[in-house]
């Protein structure tokens, strides 16, 4: 535990990163969800292909009711990972270094998995998913600021000196 004396104000950079990785959280449950329920023609087309391969009765009412639980289920998946998501996030504005590292990680792979959607031909994905790179890589840099290193080694000094008493 830190000593109350010790504890250090949150410098602005620490909390204007907190506050665009909870914007990028949001915009990447909205991406999920608008593509969840917009899955392509072409995917109920090889739905349907693979049950007529399997030697099933294709029905639409059992294809509509797989998308819709597939629609669901994707929503619900993304939905339970926002919730550590958001505690590494309220972790790494008390100061933790490990969740810092693993939030810049984890943006940097979202960043890359999201380059494709950048370069695809639709102009509504190119903008949201545009944007959502642009306020994930200003949150990295935001926890990578002086300010911000400063108040990381503070911290991490601190609580080092709190275990050695």
């Amino acid at each position: 535990m830190t000593n109350p004396d010790t504890r250090q104000a949150v410098p602005k950079e620490i909390r204007n990163s907190a506050g665009l990785w909870f914007v990028t959280l949001a915009l990447h449950l909205i991406g999920i969800a608008v593509r969840a329920y917009t899955i392509p023609a072409t995917a109920i087309a090889e739905l349907r292909s693979q049950a007529i391969r399997a030697g099933g009765p294709v029905s639409e009412a059992v294809l509509q009711d797989t998308v819709r639980l597939t629609q669901l289920l994707m929503v619900l998946v993304f939905a339970a990972l926002c919730v550590p998501w958001g505690v590494f996030i309220m972790r790494m504005r008390a100061g933790r270094l490990w969740a810092r590292s693993l939030l810049s990680g984890l943006g940097w792979l979202s960043v890359i998995l999201m380059v494709p959607e950048v370069i695809s031909e639709d102009p509504s994905r190119i903008l949201f998913y545009g944007a959502t790179i642009v306020v994930e890589v200003a949150a990295i840099i935001s926890m990578f600021s002086g300010p911000a290193m400063e108040y990381f080694a503070r911290n991490a000094g601190a609580r080092t000196r709190d275990r050695l008493r």
